[in-house]
């Protein structure tokens, strides 16, 4: 028995002392990004160049690419997503890609996240697929995607490695979610001067004035402060109405001296100053 445990400790030290933690040769990655009301991110490991030729070698030409290197790369989003023609549900996709001498390249959001590399793809568990053309860009050593073009309802997810980058556009709805927001909170009834002020404010910077007005009125009805009776100012200002601007804004300043908030009094008599000019 003695010699047994003995075995057994040997074993276990063994097994310790050859442990090792080794960095990888293409390292992990993750970004993430918010896009309107959507949270992206996306997993993957980042070889680098260290002059071999990429694409149409060490990449093949016209076969599935993992979009890295490990493990497959993997993107996540909190809402639908459209990308091409394609809906891709709030959900973990797998990126393969299939590049090609033309050009032009097909990006496959797939199912299967569970799968080292392209060993396992297969194409009809693809979600979703969308043809991009590659293009000349200047040099990178490491692959790097990330996100670029944003705006509160698009951008597009850009891959650069070697000489070449990619663009793969996407859309959310952010306006869509923002109303049902907006409609959760009314119905919900706390603190609605404050609710029909947010939405005013989203609505002015969607660059929907009238539906910005409709609910900034609804908020100072309820209660008037220099907050929203300035936004009030600012939409008017938006829709070309100078003068009226100009005097809620200085109705806006007196609320903020009673509310002795001196910063909301030097931002506003700022942008009288500008707006006059």
């Amino acid at each position: 028995m003695k010699k047994i445990a003995i075995l057994l400790i040997i074993g276990t030290l063994t097994t310790t002392l050859t442990a090792q933690n080794l960095p990888r040769t293409s390292p992990s990655s993750k970004i993430n990004q918010v896009v309107g009301l959507t949270e992206f991110s996306i997993d993957y490991s980042r070889p680098s160049v260290k002059g071999r030729t990429i694409f149409g070698e060490l990449v093949p030409y016209d076969k599935v690419w993992r979009l890295g290197a490990n493990e497959c790369t993997k993107m996540t989003t909190s809402t639908n997503v459209k990308i091409g023609e394609s809906i891709l549900k709030p959900a973990t996709y797998a990126l393969f890609a299939i590049p090609s001498k033309s050009g032009e390249w097909t990006i496959a959001f797939n199912s299967n996240i569970e799968q080292w590399g392209s060993t396992e793809y297969d194409a009809t568990k693809n979600i979703g697929t969308i043809k991009v053309k590659a293009f000349e860009n200047s040099f990178t050593e490491t692959l790097t995607i990330g996100f670029n073009n944003l705006t509160n309802n698009s951008g597009v997810i850009s891959i650069k490695w070697d000489k070449l980058m990619i663009n793969i556009p996407f859309t959310v709805d952010t306006d869509k979610i923002a109303s049902q927001n907006i409609t959760d909170a009314i119905e919900k009834g706390e603190n609605l001067a404050d609710v029909y002020k947010n939405a005013a404010d989203y609505y002015k910077g969607a660059k929907n004035n009238s539906m910005a007005l409709t609910f900034i009125e609804k908020s100072i009805g309820i209660e008037k402060n220099h907050k929203n009776i300035f936004l009030k100012a600012e939409i008017l200002k938006e829709m070309g109405e100078k003068d009226k601007a100009i005097k809620l804004a200085k109705e806006a300043i007196e609320l903020a001296k009673e509310a002795k908030s001196n910063g909301w009094v030097n931002y506003i008599s700022g942008t009288i100053e500008e707006w006059r000019k």
